[in-house]
């Protein structure tokens, strides 16, 4: 008897083996902070038209056939670097910012080959990175339950860092939200407070390679602190892409980060607030004030810091900073800048963390962080959303200073961006992107410390990206500006902001309901013999085509 040899197999078998929409079925989450996807950096760039990626480590994501995984690259802009007003501005976007889904075809050791090619291309320097994107028929969150990401931070794999984390990305077919769906705080980081810091009088600097002539900037598009040092240095009040800036010596306060645009030209002054504690008589004698045409700052983008350390009580209404009367370093306008937005936003293509706050300028070790930005969270719901819970990407708080709160305060971080894909968004759900508060100056507590001195307090953290398919029910959004800080100490009653202002609104978008489609491949081999003229047969899930292969170059399809 003549036996042939097919390469093929009864394929029903194999197809309920292999992933689809909805193929982790439904899951229920009763937990407090539970983390649904995994990641893993990307470990060399991906070239656009390309179908192949290759990752650090497969012992950290658990990847097979029919997996959905998005690649987002968060960093990788180029900036001005020149020690000028213009440090910080974005001179290209580059690949920053850019994602895409792609179903997984197959796994070879730490190499991905995806069903489709990628449309862009991502750059190894912008911190690529892939996140396994779960496939729920229902996903159900708990009232008092909530889902958060992996912080965005560096991690050490194999004795080389990466830098990875701060997306929750979800695919179900139907979403019940009674609880919290966050990336809050989890985007990009805000400046570092290090100890013993002897801090300069006098200092203009917009970069410095010196610790003592300012705070640290917050974490933005282009990078963080190792970036920073490489292009002049991560301290003083120029604020590089979306991060803050920190705060120049002496005292003063940090910047808030940047994330979306409302539309207002960006000088770096945030939003100025009056009310009765800050009368419109203090806020003419800013400089900022008086070079914007005599008018209230409105820039979009992060807040500003507050101003630098005075040493005595004088009328902020009637003298101005760096007037002598205030002695010390004159209250001078020097506080971090706030970080510029991000004007070329698209939900469907571009969307970004939020921009790290900078920190302050200290000498007393009394000065918390700059505030984190959001992170990103997408949901993609093809058939219903309900429930009366949140979904929030806010930016995070400056923070008060203690001890003796004979410092300035950090600036609050951005608010992140929130994605909804779905076709029925209900006005019982909440959505939320709004900017961190700048930090405070606490009661000044010292023993025989004067009470006649003041530090600047940070500015508020920009307002973030809300873009959903339908239903933008605005009460329920929230994409403001952090405040911006205030001080509690007696010498600047009659202007309680010292100088720190609002971070400007954020953006609401609206998006296409369309997911990536999924497409049936299944690849199997057999070297089971077949009787020849036999007729063989086999059972598949319903699709438009079949092709089969066997050896001897033979080839067959319906």
């Amino acid at each position: 008897m003549k036996k042939t040899y097919f390469g093929i197999l009864f394929l029903w078998s194999f197809f309920n083996l292999y992933a689809q929409p909805g193929k982790d079925g439904p899951l229920t989450v009763t937990t407090s902070t539970q983390i649904l996807n995994h990641y893993s950096p990307v470990s060399a760039s991906i070239s656009a038209n390309s179908n192949t990626l290759s990752i650090a480590s497969s012992s950290i994501i658990s990847l097979c056939g029919g997996d959905l995984i998005m690649v987002y690259q968060a960093q990788g802009a180029s900036l001005d670097f020149t020690n000028t007003a213009s440090y910080g501005d974005i001179t290209a976007y580059n690949s920053a910012g850019l994602y895409e889904f792609k179903y997984v075809q197959s796994v070879s050791g730490n190499v991905i080959t995806t069903q489709t090619p990628f449309t862009y291309s991502y750059s190894l320097s912008g911190r690529p990175q892939i996140i396994r994107v779960p496939q729920y028929t229902t996903l159900t969150v708990n009232p008092g339950s909530s889902i958060v990401p992996k912080p965005w931070k560096d991690t050490v794999i194999s004795g080389i860092s990466y830098r990875f984390g701060g997306l929750v990305v979800i695919h179900s077919a139907n979403i019940v939200n009674n609880g919290l769906i966050t990336a809050n705080a989890s985007g990009f980081r805000g400046g570092a407070t290090p100890t013993n810091v002897l801090s300069s009088l006098g200092t203009t600097l917009y970069v410095s390679n010196l610790i003592g002539d300012g705070g640290e900037k917050g974490e933005g598009i282009f990078g963080y602190q190792s970036d920073y040092d490489l292009n002049g240095g991560r301290y003083a009040r120029g604020a590089p892409g979306n991060g803050g800036g920190g705060g120049t010596a002496h005292n003063s306060g940090g910047g808030g980060g940047a994330n979306a645009f409302n539309g207002n030209v960006w000088n770096g002054s945030g939003e100025m607030v009056v009310n009765p504690a800050n009368l419109l008589a203090a806020w003419a004698l800013d400089p900022d004030y008086i070079s914007n045409g005599n008018s209230l700052t409105t820039s979009s983008g992060g807040g500003r810091g507050g101003y630098s350390y005075g040493a005595t009580n004088a009328n902020a209404n009637a003298s101005g900073p760096g007037a002598a009367v205030w002695s010390g370093d004159f209250r001078r306008n020097m506080g971090g800048r706030g970080g510029r937005p991000l004007n070329n936003i698209d939900p469907e293509t571009r969307i970004y963390f939020g921009g790290g706050g900078g920190a302050a300028s200290y000498n007393q070790n009394t000065s918390p962080p700059g505030g984190n930005g959001g992170g990103i969270v997408y949901l993609i719901a093809t058939t219903g959303f309900s429930g009366t819970g949140a979904t929030s990407s806010y930016g995070d708080f400056g923070g008060n200073t203690f001890g003796c709160s004979c410092d300035g305060a950090s600036g609050g971080g951005a608010g992140g961006s929130v994605v909804i894909k779905t076709g029925a968004f209900p006005a019982t759900q909440f959505a939320y992107a709004g900017g961190g508060p700048g930090g405070n100056q606490s009661v000044l507590t010292a023993p025989g410390l004067p009470l006649t001195e003041s530090e600047g307090p940070g500015g508020g953290g920009g307002g973030g990206l809300v873009a959903i398919s339908t239903g933008l029910f605005m009460p329920n959004i929230n994409i403001l500006g952090g405040i911006g800080g205030f001080s509690l100490s007696g010498a600047v009653t009659e202007m309680t902001s010292n100088g720190a202002t609002r971070g400007a609104p954020g953006q609401t978008a609206t998006v296409t309901s369309s997911v990536i489609s999924y497409v049936q491949t299944n690849t199997v081999t057999s070297n089971s013999p077949v009787c020849s003229g036999s007729i063989l047969s086999f059972t598949c899930a319903a699709a438009t085509s079949y092709t089969w292969t066997g050896p001897n170059g033979f080839s067959s399809f319906i």
